[in-house]
């Protein structure tokens, strides 16, 4: 049983701006000198945010493999929302690469989870026993841009930004210091995959 996922494209743009963040921390926006560090704390802050919900937050190219065990008229993506199929290639009981066609699945995004669906009276072809036995490349995240993202997340990217701009150092005298802010958490929670309120 095997559950992969490539990124084969990553995100263009970042999932907050660097003039949003120094508004947040009150930085003049003449004053460059530290923008390659906020842009680094946007991009760490990002993957932790996308790891936390469950979601690519900015558009990329990703290349999901399953073996036999996970190949069925339903397949659980493991990134949402997906906006694109870009192709289903499989490897036959022979070991040569083959690819299905696209039309033959249907797409669902719901809130906690993206499927592929093939369609009704069609029959899924035999493949080989091996690790990446099927290959799904598909686009997801909510969009090329940040506005595309929901607010609680690039707020929270915001927040865990300034957190760690501010809080530099791993510790603080006289203080308890906690690995990401109880605010942030709770923004991330309402956005995670499978979580209720």
């Amino acid at each position: 049983m095997s559950l992969l996922y490539t990124t084969i494209t990553g995100p263009v743009n970042p999932a907050v701006s660097v003039d949003d963040c120094k508004l947040d921390l009150r930085i003049e926006s003449s004053f460059t000198l530290d923008d390659a560090l906020i842009l680094s704390y946007i991009n760490v802050a990002s993957r932790l945010a996308s790891e936390i919900t469950g979601r690519k937050l900015i558009s990329e190219t990703v290349k999901f493999s399953i073996d036999e065990v996970y190949f069925n008229e339903r397949i659980v993506l493991p990134f949402t929302p997906v906006s694109v199929i870009d192709e289903i290639q499989y490897y036959d009981p022979a070991g040569a690469s083959q690819t299905m066609n696209i039309s033959d699945f249907h797409l669902y995004n719901f809130d906690d989870k993206s499927e592929l669906c093939l369609k009704e009276g069609l029959v899924l072809p035999a493949i080989d026993d091996r690790r990446d036995a099927v290959n799904i490349t598909f686009t997801t995240g909510y969009g090329a841009n940040s506005s595309d993202i929901p607010d609680t997340i690039t707020k929270a990217i915001r927040m865990l930004v300034t957190h760690y701009y501010e809080n530099r150092n791993n510790t603080v005298l006289g203080m308890s210091v906690a690995d990401i802010p109880y605010a942030v958490e709770t923004l991330l929670n309402v956005e995670r995959v499978g979580w209720c309120a």
